[in-house]
């Protein structure tokens, strides 16, 4: 498997490190790259995707399309 480092995302976790907010609604979650880059903060991440299954380190998983919207059942962020 190849990895592709995309430039944005060590920026955002410094981003998430400075802000230290309490909860992210990561969509599309994708492979659930943000986990990985907010490890050891205390961050819960909620994830939507289409395609993608549940990403470890992520509290809250939906399957969803998001051409619909967010799903209500994440409340409101």
């Amino acid at each position: 498997m190849i990895t592709v480092m995309k430039s944005y995302r060590s920026i955002v976790g410094e981003i998430v490190r400075a802000v230290k907010p309490h909860t992210i609604l990561d969509l599309p979650s994708g492979e659930g790259w943000l986990a990985d880059e907010v490890n050891g903060t205390d961050v819960a991440i909620d994830g939507i995707d289409l395609y993608e299954g549940k990403p470890k380190g992520y509290r809250r998983f939906l399957t969803a399309d998001l051409d619909t919207g967010v799903p209500e059942s994440l409340g409101t962020y």
